[in-house]
């Protein structure tokens, strides 16, 4: 016998699913790296290189509670905090970004741009970055726009 449940209970059992999993990831913060290379499941964090553009930071991320994608497919988002470089001679080239702990000690995730590398030059330049966390997908969707 196979238990169906209807929308209200889908929503609150991968609610709780996600819930566990942006636990994990509550905490975490989203720093961009700048050299040329392809993220690899054991490939360790100091392979990367950090950004280091003028005004550059890490950006913590802010969940939603668990919503209804437009797939159907049950969500929690995580919203980041653009990044934009300062008037300064500091720019940069960014590849991609990862997901590191508060501390930035700890690599967790790393994903590469679709079309790098991203230019961080100017004020008019700005990189924003939403997290989506799917149990249909089955790990992190990361989408920049």
């Amino acid at each position: 016998m196979d238990l169906v449940g209807n929308q209200t209970w889908d929503l609150a059992v991968t609610a709780n699913a996600l819930e566990a999993v942006t636990g994990v990831l509550l905490a975490n913060k989203v720093a961009l790296y700048q050299n040329d290379i392809i993220p690899t499941p054991n490939r360790p964090l100091g392979d990367y290189t950090e950004a280091d553009y003028s005004g550059y930071a890490k950006e913590a991320i802010t969940w939603s509670a668990a919503t209804l994608a437009d797939d159907g497919s049950v969500e929690v988002l995580g919203i980041v905090g653009a990044f934009r470089p300062t008037p300064s001679p500091i720019v940069n080239s960014i590849y991609g970004l990862m997901l590191v702990d508060t501390t930035g000690v700890i690599l967790y995730a790393a994903a590469r741009f679709d079309a790098p590398p991203l230019p961080m030059n100017s004020t008019l330049d700005a990189i924003v970055v939403t997290v989506r966390v799917r149990i249909a997908a089955g790990g992190v969707v990361v989408t920049v726009s």
